[in-house]
């Protein structure tokens, strides 16, 4: 074997390796290719899709460029028009992006929550940048506008008999141009509106110059330079000036408009006559076009330029004010108030054509009313039947565009009917847009409720928006791959007509050359506007391009064009006008961002959805719809942070969280939870209808079942910025009350675990198991951890003296704890029995304190004071009162104390007072809880023991202690140690015996400790009067009791309330036997003068009730409030007696 052959052995091996690589690889990628030819292709899924495909054509050419003529002075007019309208184009664009979301957007909130002061004056503070890039926009809209009317003059100028304006454009109307600049003109409309509608704006802005002015007048008082305070108000108010009160549409007419006369000379535009007679007829031409458009199957965005046209009619009025005014325009405009007495623009923005023609032109006659509410009941009336057309229409048109647009269909068979197809879904957008958000513009500006049945129509009408939205993407790669094809047919539709006629003027042209005549100029001029609309339709369809062709198309003269023709022709350029931004008019027409200021429709229409529990695909309909008003929000704050400001509300940060947050609380309130529920009942009912004979089954042919699994097998929800997958929030919450409820009932995990097994057959549920071992290892809260923070046990806790429990007060938490006797008795089995002499000591300390407070309070003077004189008082008029205290002196006293002031919780400092007794109530509650917890686990350790009365006699006969096991050691002969441990138990259940017999009295011991310490000191005589702020506090308590029962039964988690609260009582027993004032508190007869009082006043509300013959139901309704409160007093006065009489029970002896 030769050396070549050695070394190319390596290199063979290598290359069949790369051979079966390369194989394999082709063989991957032709898979993938034939499953993306099979999936993708035809139908893309926005939610998945990464890339995105930008139909509109783009070129790198200027409108100069594209107007290449001999004829220079053509070339001028046609290049000075068409950059006109291009201007006037991109200036929409920009107001839409820029300033319509922002604007409308601003102080919008989706919560209740407060805002932190001075927070507002920030927001519009960093608002003021974008208000003064919108001030810069206003005015270069201003000086557009100036242009286009200086332009037009000097084209519509007589001159003689040689002038341009004779030869070719007499009687010539640029309804494109006018079109553009009427849109123009509907932005600034739009912008006054949306300024106008936002009333958190004009509140903001009037707030912040009112600070400003404060801030100029006295500046030392906000520490600012007084001149860069003045300089600032005078800023604010130039913008002021700029944009609010209608001034960016009123400053076009406001400003000088000049022209260049045949003089040379600059003139103002209304002294050429012949530009007032052009553009009037234009206006007039332009009314009965959009008159003919609107309401039709035709109409597209004419209702915009209704706003528009309207704006330039109002304009040219202004310029020829002082004349007549057009009238057959104006009796034109007034006489589409039938068909569209209002515009809805963006937003809350509403147009009325009646208000801005009356507040535009003072001159003219105010128009008739324009009964906007019989147009608005007829158009709810007709909405369901036109919803339902509509909805027909949509479906016959998605039908065709799946079959039409198909890689299997040849490209070249259905160019026509393709670019038709596409047009029509705009057209079809612009209708069901128009039916959803003028019905809702209508009922916002005539502040009118919708109805229950237009609930359904105008739902369906966002989520026909969506879908037809949807089926353009779906189809996005066949129409970018055909869209310029498809235009393409249409320019040579449109060459078919203008190349004959460009051919025949050459013709004549050139012969008029070569005979050496002179020619026509206007066949020269004809020759120039033919040759470069021609050269612009060869290229792609650019809005340049688009700009050149339609100007060119409207300066033709038509005479050498056959009638049917031009129709044609005007048919075919709109149609490129439509497919050239295809993408841009179809986001126009789907926007659902309105529903952002209707969102309190979304329940509605969500509760409208799950109705039947039908079509659960809609969802992802209306959360699209419901992602529009999401995405304004977000390009709002957006916006705002590139404005260098921190505008609040939707434009704010929190905004988009806020409004997300509302959407997805809304969809579990109003689909998930319900859906939750009806699968929890329906997996009942079949597992009890299988285990209980004896239960009815529902009929199905009479009681239907919903398809509820539909629900659950949809793909996840794509909520704004959040994937909400309602399977797993179904499973989520069935595996948590299977859990609870096995948790409460261990018995029943068998049927739950049924439950979840039917649940995974029927419902493709995957849950957790369910079952759990029996017992528990928690013994509650433990009494050192209590012992040790017992300010805050007395604080958070309530105490039940009859039942011995305490029940934490609501708070955040999701659960309230209770502590009762078996949990004291856990502790002291862990702890041993000398815990109970601890926690008594560390409740005495605690006791001795607050009773030190106690002094405090009634020492100072406003209370020692008020005592002092209701004892003198009553001392002085005891036989008068019947020995009862007055029941209104202890009112009166509440009220004194109250109006010495409040806390930040609008307490009083005889509430503080209460809640001080409470707290010594409570801790004498512990304490009593203690005894009885002791009590308690002594009784179960005692059953361990031998016979107690056997101890006993055998106690009495020995006189001595317990010895049993001690004498049954003697004489065994056993070690000292086993002695020692017989009499150590012996001493053990001496002590169990002893306890449980007796028990330690520790209220005995805690009463004769303080009582020693209080009694007969001079410092302390001021707690001699202690007796007599016992009704007020046991009003006070009462009232309190009251509004706390109503506050736990609002249902609300973070509101405090209670059902009871003995540890008052409790506390007020303790301290007056402490003081031994129970016989002087008795001799008050309180509780007989709160009887006598209550009577009264039961008598009182009778007596009105029975003098009345007639009374109405809001009178009756008041009586009846009345009386259950006074019934509800009379229970709780009562129960504070019997509390009492008991707790004193504890202090006897």
């Amino acid at each position: 074997m030769d050396g070549r052959a050695v070394h190319s052995i390596p290199t063979e091996e290598h290359l069949e390796k790369l051979k079966k690589f390369i194989a394999s690889n082709t063989t991957e990628l032709t898979s993938v290719e034939n499953y993306l030819d099979d999936s993708l292709t035809e139908v893309w899924d926005e939610f998945n899709d990464l890339v995105a495909i930008k139909h509109e054509a783009v070129e790198q050419c200027s409108t100069a460029d594209l107007v290449a003529t001999e004829n220079k002075e053509i070339g001028k007019i046609i290049t000075v028009f068409s950059v006109l309208a291009d201007e006037c184009l991109s200036l929409r664009d920009v107001a839409e992006k820029d300033f319509f979301g922002p604007l409308s957007c601003f102080g919008e909130r989706f919560n209740d929550d407060p805002l932190p002061e001075g927070d507002e004056a920030e927001q519009i503070a960093g608002l003021i940048p974008l208000l003064e890039q919108l001030s810069l926009f206003a005015a270069r809209c201003h000086e557009v506008v100036a242009n286009c009317m200086s332009q037009l003059a000097g084209l519509y100028t007589d001159s003689g008999k040689a002038s341009t304006y004779r030869q070719t454009f007499k009687g010539v109307h640029l309804p494109y141009f006018l079109t553009q600049l009427g849109d123009l003109l509907a932005v600034l409309v739009s912008l006054d509106e949306i300024i106008a509608s936002n009333s958190e704006l004009q509140a903001q802005w009037a707030e912040y110059k009112r600070i400003l002015q404060s801030a100029a007048l006295e500046p030392e008082v906000f520490s600012i330079n007084p001149q860069r305070a003045a300089k600032l108000l005078m800023a604010v108010m130039r913008l002021e000036g700029d944009i609010f009160n209608g001034a960016m549409i009123r400053g076009c007419w406001m400003q000088e408009m000049s022209w260049l006369s045949d003089k040379g000379q600059p003139s103002e535009v209304r002294s050429n006559k012949v530009f007032i007679e052009e553009m009037s007829a234009c206006v007039r031409e332009r009314i009965a076009d959009i008159a003919s458009r609107v309401g039709d199957v035709t109409e597209h965005d004419h209702r915009v330029q209704l706003v528009g046209i309207s704006a330039l009619f109002v304009l040219l009025s202004q310029i020829n004010r002082g004349r007549d005014l057009d009238s057959k325009a104006y009796k034109a405009l007034l006489q589409l108030r039938a068909k569209a007495p209002l515009v809805a623009l963006y937003g809350r923005a509403v147009w009325v054509m009646s208000d801005f023609l009356y507040q535009n032109l003072p001159n003219a006659a105010k128009p008739a009313k324009d009964n906007r509410l019989a147009y608005l009941q007829a158009h709810d009336e007709a909405l369901a039947a036109d919803v339902v057309n509509l909805n027909l229409q949509v479906s016959a048109w998605m039908v065709r565009m799946e079959s039409s647009f198909s890689s299997k269909v040849q490209l070249g068979e259905a160019l026509s009917t393709r670019g038709n197809l596409l047009i029509q879904g705009l057209l079809l957008a612009r209708q069901v847009g128009n039916a959803g958000s003028l019905s809702l513009a209508m009922h916002l500006k005539t502040q009118t409720p919708i109805r229950k049945s237009n609930l359904r129509p105008l739902r369906q009408c966002f989520q026909m928006l969506k879908a037809v939205q949807y089926t353009f993407y779906r189809k996005g790669s066949l129409i970018a791959g055909q869209i310029m094809h498809i235009q393409r047919f249409f320019q040579q539709h449109v060459m078919q007509v203008v190349g004959p006629v460009l051919a025949d003027v050459e013709t004549q042209v050139g012969t008029s050359k070569k005979s050496g005549w002179k020619s026509e100029a206007s066949k020269v001029e004809m020759l120039a506007m033919l040759t470069v609309m021609s050269d612009a339709l060869k290229g792609p369809n650019t809005r340049a391009r688009r700009c050149v062709v339609n100007t060119c198309w409207d300066m033709l003269p038509k005479k050498l064009i056959r009638e049917g023709d031009v129709d044609d022709v005007a048919l075919q350029l709109k149609k490129l006008e439509m497919l050239g931004s295809v993408a841009r008019s179809l986001s126009r027409a789907c926007d659902c961002s309105f529903l952002l200021w209707s969102r309190g429709l979304l329940p509605l229409f969500l509760t409208e959805l799950r109705a039947n529990w039908r079509d659960p695909h809609q969802l992802h309909l209306l959360m699209a719809a419901v992602a529009d008003a999401g995405a304004v929000v977000q390009h709002a704050a957006q916006r705002m942070s590139g404005a260098e400001g921190g505008a609040g509300g939707a434009g704010g940060a929190g905004g988009y969280a806020a409004l997300e947050k509302y959407v997805e609380e809304t969809l579990e309130w109003e689909v998930v939870q319900p859906l939750c529920q009806m699968i929890e009942t329906h997996l009942r009912l079949c597992i009890h209808s299988a285990q209980i004979a004896a239960l009815a089954r529902p009929n199905p042919l009479k009681h239907p079942s919903h398809d509820l699994a539909a629900f659950l097998n949809i793909r996840p929800l794509r909520v704004l910025g959040k994937i909400v997958d309602i399977k797993e929030r179904v499973a989520a919450y069935l595996d948590a009350t299977f859990y609870n409820l096995t948790v409460i009932t261990s018995h029943d995990w068998q049927t739950y675990a049924e439950m979840r097994n039917l649940a995974y057959d029927k419902f493709g549920l995957t849950l957790i198991e369910s079952y759990l071992p029996t017992g528990t290892l928690d013994q509650g809260l433990d009494v050192l951890e209590i012992m040790r923070n017992i300010h805050v046990f007395v604080a958070r806790y309530s105490y039940h003296l009859h039942t011995q429990v305490f029940l934490e007060r609501p708070g955040q938490n999701k659960y309230v704890h209770s502590i009762g006797i078996q949990q004291i008795a856990n502790s002291i089995r862990t702890h041993g029995m000398g815990i109970m002499n601890t926690t008594v000591n560390y409740t005495y300390q605690f006791l001795a304190r607050k009773l030190a407070v106690l002094s405090q309070f009634i020492f100072d003077d406003h209370i020692k004071s008020r005592l002092v004189k209701d004892v003198k008082y009553f001392r002085e008029h005891r036989h008068a009162l019947s020995n009862r205290y007055p029941y209104q002196r202890a009112v009166d006293f509440n009220q004194e104390i109250r109006r010495l002031g409040l806390d930040s919780e609008k307490r009083s400092y005889l509430d503080k007072f209460r809640v001080l007794i409470t707290e010594i109530g409570n801790a004498l509650g512990f304490v009593r809880l203690i005894r009885a917890g002791g009590l308690n686990y002594i009784s179960g350790a005692v059953g361990f023991i031998p016979d107690l009365q056997d101890m006993d006699e055998q106690r009495e006969a020995g006189g001595g202690g317990f010895k049993q096991f001690q004498m049954a050691m003697e004489g065994e002969g056993l070690s000292a140690e086993a002695e020692e441990a017989a009499r150590n138990l012996d001493d053990a259940v001496e002590q169990l015996t002893v306890r449980f017999a007796e028990g330690t009295d520790f209220f005995k011991l805690l009463v004769d400790v303080f009582r020693g310490q209080l009694s007969d000191k001079e410092e302390l005589n001021h707690l001699k009067c202690f007796h007599v702020i016992v009704p007020p506090l046991i009003v006070n308590f009462v009232e309190y009791l009251l509004d706390a029962k109503d506050r736990l039964l609002r249902a609300k988690r973070q509101v405090e309330g209670a059902f009871f609260d003995d540890g008052f009582v409790l506390g007020v027993a303790f301290v007056l036997k402490v003081l031994g004032q129970r016989e002087q508190f008795d001799a008050l007869h309180w509780f007989e003068s709160v009887n006598v009082k209550l009577k009264e006043e039961g008598a009182s509300l009778e007596k009105q009730r029975a003098g009345k013959t007639r009374i109405s139901d809001e009178e009756l309704q008041t009586l009846q409030l009345a009386v259950s409160r006074l019934k509800a007093r009379q229970v709780e006065n009562d129960l504070v007696y019997f509390t009492l009489r008991g707790a004193s029970v504890f202090f006897k002896g």
